[in-house]
């Protein structure tokens, strides 16, 4: 779980996650857009301190825009099992959702 204070996946596309939520919950899912002003007023709501929440925001915004879209095998040499996608995690865990 991501926990209470971390409202939003630290995830690119997130319209698109929420379409592959949608498939595999067989139920409508949005996803709603928040300025960043108002996602970093909720993580100073939630503790973090504004210097903080402010690089949190900066970080996930850049991870939308696709910086963090690589490939490397560092799941597989640290955990020794090949990396999962993300809708074989979804339906592995259909229950938390």
């Amino acid at each position: 779980m991501l926990g209470d204070c971390f409202p939003l996946l630290l995830l690119t596309k997130k319209a698109q996650l929420a379409v592959k939520f949608s498939k595999a919950l067989s139920k409508p899912v949005t996803h709603v857009k928040i300025s960043k002003a108002d996602i970093v007023a909720m993580y100073k709501e939630a503790g973090l301190p504004e210097p903080v929440a402010e690089l949190v925001v900066t970080m996930e915004d850049l991870t939308s825009q696709g910086v963090e879209e690589r490939m490397n095998d560092v799941v597989e040499k640290v955990t020794g099992q090949k990396p999962k996608s993300f809708d074989d995690m979804i339906g592995e865990n259909l229950g938390v959702w």
